[in-house]
């Protein structure tokens, strides 16, 4: 009786456990196996949540930093892979567009930047606002450039580059007037900046403001009175003005300019 009791105690003991420990290699095979699966898992994860660095947006943001292609390359491919596992990406049409707009590929980044900034608007500072209109403005999407770059001026305390670049999409636009006015406020900005005089003259020229055309080459011909370019300028205001003999002398004035040059 004693021993029918110990083969049924027995019997119900051994039930109990896993068959894992009756045969120790499959214990070990079965542990390795579970190891790697949550390996593999961890894995996937990573891969679909990896995002490319935020310190990717100010090295991609220094234009005086030079950037390989292979570099914009990979962001590019890293990106398109993690927007492929989510649509809604954000971080990767961030990077992904500006990879692009290193690589003067307008029309590419233009729609990364537009999707980024939908998806999430406080990203569309007037930096970002800016780059996306200078793509608009490669695209000849001079009336989107000239939206992106008003909503960056209206956020308060724009810069000089900003009116700049309107002024610039206003031309390309036909917008002259408008244009012009913009002018008026990088002169503002860059009193003494002959470069910014410059581009008011030649709007000037465009919006029928001969006159304060003439006076601006004539501000920046002081500044860079060797320079003969600025001397045909004020020759073509003179001419609009009907000024013959002014047109005249500047136009001597450039030849012999060009001439010491050997142009």
């Amino acid at each position: 009786m004693k021993t029918i009791e110990k083969v049924v105690a027995l019997a119900l003991l051994l039930c109990g456990f896993s068959p894992l420990y009756l045969n120790p290699a499959l214990a070990q095979l079965q542990s390795t196996k579970e190891r790697l699966t949550e390996t593999d898992l961890a894995k996937e994860k990573k891969s679909r949540t990896a995002q490319p660095p935020r310190a990717s947006y100010s090295r991609l943001l220094d234009t005086s930093v030079a950037l390989s292609r292979e570099y914009l390359d990979k962001n590019i491919h890293v990106c398109s892979l993690s927007i492929q596992r989510n649509p809604n990406y954000v971080e990767g049409y961030m990077v992904r567009g500006l990879s692009y707009w290193r690589l003067e590929d307008s029309a590419h980044a233009s729609c990364d930047l537009e999707k980024a900034f939908s998806l999430s608007p406080n990203l569309a500072t007037p930096e970002m606002l800016r780059i996306l209109a200078e793509c608009f403005a490669e695209e000849n999407k001079n009336e989107k450039a000239i939206k992106a770059l008003t909503t960056a001026i209206n956020m308060g305390n724009p810069t000089g580059l900003l009116y700049l670049r309107r002024a610039q999409a206003y031309s390309q636009a036909k917008n002259f007037e408008s244009a012009f006015q913009d002018a008026q406020k990088v002169v503002a900005m860059n009193p003494h900046k002959r470069w910014a005089l410059e581009l008011r003259g030649h709007l000037g020229m465009s919006a029928g403001k001969y006159a304060l055309a003439a006076r601006d080459f004539t501000e920046c011909i002081k500044l860079s009175p060797e320079e003969g370019k600025l001397y045909a300028n004020r020759a073509n205001a003179y001419d609009a003005l009907g000024k013959k003999s002014e047109a005249l002398a500047d136009r001597k004035k450039r030849d012999s300019l060009n001439s010491v040059l050997g142009y």
